[in-house]
Parts: C-alpha cells; sequence; structure tokens
C-alpha cells in the first residue's frame, strides 16, 4: 500500500497515511484557527442581527375517561384500563389541538384578532406529556399579547370541539396560561456560533488541503520516489535545533541521536558500495532551491566517510553563497578557496585545510565572487577535481542549487555522480522535475536522492533552514547574474 493513499485495506487504516493527514493539517493550523473564528464570530453577528424575540405561552389539559357524573371522584373508580384509555384520549386531544381546521377557526373569532386559522395552526403546537394523561398546548410569537390571546382562545373553544367527538370525557385545564414576562431564551445565537464554529474549520481544513494540493510537495520519501521513479538513497528524519543556532547539525553531535547518526552511516555504505563497483569517488551534492539542507547533507556525507577512516576533501563549491566554514565553526576570513584555485593565487595544496577534529580535508570559500558560474566552468576546474580524486579516497563538492543557478550542472561535468536533496514540503514536484533534468543533463550519474527533514509522527513543531543561514538566497543568487530569470 503506497503511503500517502488514505484508504482502507483488508479491515486497516493506513496510519501512515492518517498521520500524513494530520501533519498536512497541523502545518497550516492557523488557517483552520483564523477562519473557525471569522466564522463563528459571522455567525453570532448574523443572529443578533436577525433574531427576533419570540415569546411562547403554555396551556397544559389533563385527560379523564371518567366524567364528573359519576357517584363520587372519579379517581376512586380508575382502573389500568381506564389510564390507558386516558393516555389514548390525551393523544387524540394533541392531535385535535394541532390539525383541527374548526377550532383554530373558533380560535382565530375568539381572540378579536385578525388572524386566520392557517396562522393559529402555525403558532401552536400541542404534544402529550410522555407517560401522562396530559397535553401541553404551546403557543408562539413575537408579540407576547398576541401569543396569550391565542392560548386563551384555545382555552374558550376547545370544549366546543371536543364535546362533539368525545361524550362523556372529562378534559379540563390543569395549568391555564398566563402572560409572558420575557421572551423565550435566545439559543439562535448560540446555534448559529456553534454551526459557524464548525462551517469555518471544515473551510479552513479544505482550503489547507487545497494549497497542499496546488504547492505539489513532497510529503514522504515513498512520494520522492513514485512520482520522480527514482531512487531515495536514505529518509533524514527532521531534528530539532535550538533556537539562533546557525550551525548545521552534525553526525558528530550525539545529540542529534541513533536514529539520525545511523541514517548517514547507512548512506556512506551505499557510497562506498557504489565506489567500488563503479569506481566513484567525486560526487555532486545539490538541491532544487534554497533551504533544503544541501550544505548539511554535503557535510554529513563527508563526516561520514572521515569516520570510517577514509581521506575526504569537502569543497565549497557554492561561490555565491559559502556555508561550509559557518557550519563548520571554521575560520575562514577573506578566503576565496576553490575561486582562488582556479584564477592561479593560490596552489591547491595551499588552500586545502586540515580540520584535525573531524579528520576532515576542506577547500572552502569564506567570501561570495560576482561570476561563479565562468570560474566553475573553466577546464582549471576539472583539472582541480581530477587532481583531488587522486590525492583522496572521496571528493564531496556542495554546490548551489540546480533548480536556482547552472553551477550544480556545470560541476556535474567534472564529477563521477550527483546527488540530490530533496526537504519534506518544500521543493515541489515541477521544481524537482527541473533540477534533476539540469544534472542528468550533465555527464555523471545521478546516484539517487536524500528525502531530507522527514517530520516523523504527527508534528514537529521547529523547522530549520539546513546549511543556509539567512532570507535572501534567491535574491543573492539572481542578482546581476539573470540565471534565476532564466530558470523561472
Amino acid at each position: 500500500m503506497a503511503y500517502n493513499d488514505a484508504v482502507v485495506e483488508e479491515g486497516f487504516i493506513d496510519i501512515n497515511s492518517v498521520l500524513k493527514f494530520i501533519r498536512i493539517i497541523l502545518k497550516k493550523w492557523w488557517i483552520i484557527v483564523l477562519l473557525a473564528i471569522t466564522f463563528c464570530v459571522g455567525g453570532f453577528v448574523v443572529a443578533k442581527i436577525t433574531y427576533t424575540p419570540v415569546y411562547t405561552i403554555k396551556t397544559t389539559f389533563t385527560t379523564d375517561n371518567k366524567t364528573a357524573d359519576v357517584e363520587g371522584a372519579p379517581s376512586q373508580y380508575r382502573t389500568s384500563s381506564d389510564i390507558s384509555a386516558s393516555e389514548a384520549l390525551a393523544r387524540n386531544l394533541a392531535y385535535m389541538l394541532n390539525n383541527n381546521n374548526l377550532l383554530h377557526t373558533r380560535v382565530a373569532e375568539v381572540t378579536g384578532l385578525q388572524l386566520t386559522p392557517k396562522q393559529v395552526k402555525s403558532m401552536a403546537s400541542a404534544s402529550m406529556v410522555t407517560e401522562t394523561q396530559m397535553v401541553d398546548l404551546k403557543v408562539k410569537s413575537s408579540n407576547p399579547e398576541t401569543a396569550y390571546l391565542v392560548a386563551k382562545g384555545f382555552e374558550a373553544v376547545y370544549s366546543e370541539i371536543t364535546s362533539a367527538s368525545f361524550a362523556n370525557v372529562n378534559f379540563t385545564i390543569s395549568d391555564p396560561a398566563t402572560p409572558a414576562l420575557s421572551p423565550d431564551s435566545d439559543m439562535t445565537s448560540l446555534l448559529y456560533t456553534i454551526i459557524g464554529l464548525f462551517a469555518g474549520a471544515f473551510f479552513g481544513v479544505l482550503i489547507v488541503l487545497i494549497l497542499n494540493k496546488l504547492k505539489n510537495t513532497f510529503q514522504s520519501a515513498d512520494e520522492l520516489s513514485g512520482k520522480l521513479g527514482t531512487k531515495v538513497l536514505v529518509s533524514v528524519a527532521h531534528v530539532n535545533k535550538k533556537k539562533g543556532d546557525i550551525k548545521s547539525i552534525l553526525v558528530t553531535d550525539k545529540v542529534n541521536g541513533l536514529p539520525f547518526i545511523e541514517t548517514y552511516k547507512l548512506l556512506r555504505t551505499k557510497i562506498e558500495n557504489v565506489s567500488v563497483k563503479k569506481g566513484y569517488k567525486s560526487f555532486v551534492i545539490s538541491s532544487a532551491l534554497e533551504n533544503e539542507g544541501k550544505t548539511t547533507v554535503a557535510i554529513n556525507i563527508s563526516l561520514s566517510l572521515a569516520k570510517s577512516g577514509k581521506s575526504v576533501l569537502l569543497i565549497d563549491a557554492d561561490l555565491r553563497k559559502p556555508a561550509v566554514y559557518k557550519a563548520l565553526s571554521v575560520p575562514a576570513g577573506n578566503d576565496r578557496g576553490l575561486c582562488d584555485v582556479v584564477n592561479g593565487t593560490k596552489s591547491l595544496e595551499e588552500s586545502i585545510k586540515y580540520v584535525e577534529k573531524f579528520n576532515l580535508y576542506l577547500l572552502i570559500s569564506g567570501t561570495s565572487v560576482a561570476d561563479p558560474s565562468e570560474i566553475l566552468s573553466s577546464p582549471r576546474t576539472k583539472e582541480i577535481i581530477n587532481a583531488a580524486k587522486k590525492d583522496f579516497d572521496y571528493v564531496i563538492i556542495d554546490s548551489a542549487p540546480a533548480g536556482v543557478v547552472a553551477d550544480a550542472a556545470i560541476l556535474s561535468n567534472f564529477a563521477d555522480a550527483a546527488i540530490m536533496v530533496v526537504r519534506e514540503d518544500t521543493a515541489s514536484l515541477q521544481q524537482v522535475e527541473y533540477a534533476m533534468g539540469d544534472l542528468t543533463s550533465a555527464r555523471s550519474e545521478l546516484f539517487g536522492c536524500i528525502y531530507n527533514d522527514a517530520v516523523v509522527g504527527i508534528t514537529g513543531k521547529t523547522k530549520r533552514r539546513n546549511g543556509y543561514f539567512s532570507g535572501s538566497y534567491g535574491y543573492n543568487y539572481s542578482y546581476g547574474y539573470g540565471e534565476s530569470a532564466r530558470r523561472k
């Protein structure tokens, strides 16, 4: 059963689909709450605007199949059969009060009001009190005087009609009508408010689902694999970060949990296997958009390989927005790293830094450059990567997002394989397809995708920005180069 199919199979609900649905709702909970409150207030306001006070006058009748003509009190001669008969008479009386047109006509006449029998019928309703011999007659009207006069009208004329149909039957008024001192409780406002609350919540959920459908982002690793037909190497779970912490989430930090660390060990194994089978040593790491965690992934792949005793060179080839030095807390200053080596300002040996703490070699960039595409497309870049492959077991290259600029596609021509990072609920299907198309058009093989920042369970409250540390990435990439405009 597919992860994203909310179906019932063999009598069991797909719990993953339920959790996915809940996560989608919770991500945009504020839309649901806002609409629920708006509709709730709207319902209350409409109820108050349209509210008309209603007054109810009640008269209670009692039936008895024994008349007062019987010697002695009728109750002394009441049997179970008499009680059953009286209850049946009560039901008949209720029916007559509700449906007898002659009775309604006489009530309209005696009230002295200009009422039609139909209007009298619409105002009055009679019902038998359960398991008793009593009938309650309720008359409702927006005018308390009208309600009272109609109720008294029933009291005045009911015997004229009942005596013709029910001989030797005792109908009495046990609780006569009295004038209404106040209108009925306003239940309409409460009802409209509750209806508004649920209607707002319903439309909120509907809007959230529609927006999610229009975004067409990935909600699970199965969706990524199914829709793109590509191999998902691993699914990296979401890990909370402290607010204000700009450092990447590293596999060397045990606080991130064993599942997170083991995921990268599994990824390391897959990379080592493809290296043995196909001889791949250099890998370009990219994504469709910013903030998908490609830099963090590139760093953690490098650290995982280095921890296994391999010599690893991590190249920060994101010359537009270098971030590796920040993530690893390595001082960079004005070092332009790869750019200096390509331009011949420094040699490769001079530019490579060794970080003993991580057993990792770095070719980092501390500042962005003005012409990254030209630098990366230089034959010298290919020579640098080839030279690094001779000196190191693995060369991991962090590049700019493939869906934003052409840098990753250029680097893929010089590397053995490319790895695509797709963050949950971030890039749309079309954006990922476009970026993958750029990478697959290059010389290197697309090794597979990493499904990143996957929320496990119902919710992950904190959403981090893996590997990127400011909100102006798209601006930094497009300003002055026209690369982004070409791809929109």
